[in-house]
């Protein structure tokens, strides 16, 4: 009998524990394997503009400065 178990993508184990920089590596490994690249958000202006980014790429369009402003600003309010 062996000691695998198959998760819900179908990616086999061995039974081992991983240790969380080993898993956070291999799913790192995985997302770049399918495209995904690393970006480095820094402060809060990078993590708008990486914002503004994605939601432009997945909406294939482009936002204004005032547009966005109001994306960012509906965002905040969801969380006061």
């Amino acid at each position: 009998m062996t000691n695998k178990v198959e998760d819900q993508q179908g990616f086999y184990f061995s039974g081992q524990l991983q240790s969380e920089a080993q898993l956070e590596e291999n799913l790192m490994q995985q997302l770049a394997n399918q495209g995904y690249s690393h970006v480095v958000i820094k402060d809060e202006a990078s993590l708008l503009a990486n914002l503004k980014t994605q939601l432009e790429k997945h909406n294939k369009t482009t936002f204004t400065d005032n547009e966005f402003a109001k994306i960012v600003n509906h965002l905040n309010k969801a969380n006061v």
